[in-house]
């Protein structure tokens, strides 16, 4: 796992590479039919704007996984209003 440190340069050009593999594959978790989906909701005349971004923390963390054969089951943000419900369940 690359640290912060000296290999965190190193990190960031694996990082670019493999989002670069990504990009060309169009492979960024959201299949065409997930984007079709997503813009056959949005009202006509308006605007859709996908971001992508990436978590740079995680590379460390999905590195140290590949090499345990481990396996990411989804990806995803937690929505404030997630976070506001579950602080008030466990109050």
């Amino acid at each position: 796992m690359l640290g912060l440190g000296a290999g965190g340069e190193i990190g960031a050009e694996e990082g670019a590479k493999s989002g670069a593999k990504s990009f060309a594959k169009h492979s960024f978790g959201l299949s065409a039919n997930d984007i079709r989906t997503v813009a056959g909701e949005v009202p006509a005349g308006r605007t859709l704007l996908i971001i992508l971004f990436e978590h740079r923390w995680a590379l460390g963390l999905k590195q140290a996984a590949d090499m345990a054969d481990g396996v990411v089951l989804a990806e995803g943000i937690v929505r404030p209003e997630s976070l506001v419900i579950a602080g008030a369940a466990l109050a």
